[in-house]
């Protein structure tokens, strides 16, 4: 069997492009399978039943001309007796603005979009 060299390097550039494919569709599926788990999630979060109970000292987030404007929101699980997730907060989402809720974890971010979205 007689092997010219154009043909080796022609094997080992196929070998390296197959590869190379190989593992650019590993990454697609990895993101293709995390790209399902996020819709799962969302649709878990839209269709969850809704644990928030309001009290008889609850009241309506008012929105005025399109902003919302939240007023001395207090919230805790009855779970957590001691601890208010939400203590006394104040907020305004101001209209065709685009507002982002950072914290670290267990701050209560998620607590008050699940609240925000009742409205």
């Amino acid at each position: 069997m007689n092997i010219k060299p154009g043909q080796v390097i022609t094997i080992i550039f196929m070998t390296f492009m197959t590869v190379t494919s190989l593992f650019g569709a590993t990454l697609l599926m990895k993101d293709i399978i995390e790209a399902k788990n996020h819709a799962i999630n969302l649709y878990y979060f839209v269709d969850h039943n809704n644990i928030i109970q309001d009290t008889p000292t609850s009241t309506t987030p008012t929105i005025e001309e399109i902003s919302i404007n939240v007023k001395n929101l207090s919230f805790k699980y009855d779970t957590t007796e001691d601890l208010k997730i939400l203590d006394d907060i104040n907020l305004t989402f101001e209209a065709h603005k685009i507002t982002s809720i950072v914290g670290e974890s267990g701050s209560g971010k998620s607590t008050l979009i699940k609240i925000l979205s009742r409205f």
